[in-house]
């Protein structure tokens, strides 16, 4: 998947989607540490494209490190990114 920032609808920020597995999403939200999780359905009716990334900030591999420190924080993380 093409890695994408997306702005939301009504608060001051960004997203940054990086990975997209069945129906969710993970993302970063700017300046944040964490890595998200939404539904697609419920991702795209808060944010909207802001800009598509001509290469990817993360690669696949380099995001399994930051999947396991979202688990250790509590972050509930959909099977589908296992």
């Amino acid at each position: 998947m093409k890695q994408t920032v997306y702005q939301h609808k009504v608060l001051p920020h960004k997203a940054l989607v990086t990975s997209e597995q069945g129906l969710w999403f993970e993302f970063y939200i700017e300046d944040a540490k964490d890595l998200s999780y939404l539904e697609k359905s419920i991702f795209l009716e808060a944010y909207q494209v802001y800009a598509p990334l001509e290469k990817p900030l993360y690669k696949p591999e380099e995001l399994v490190p930051l999947r396991a420190e979202a688990r250790a924080k509590g972050i509930l993380v959909p099977r589908e990114f296992e």
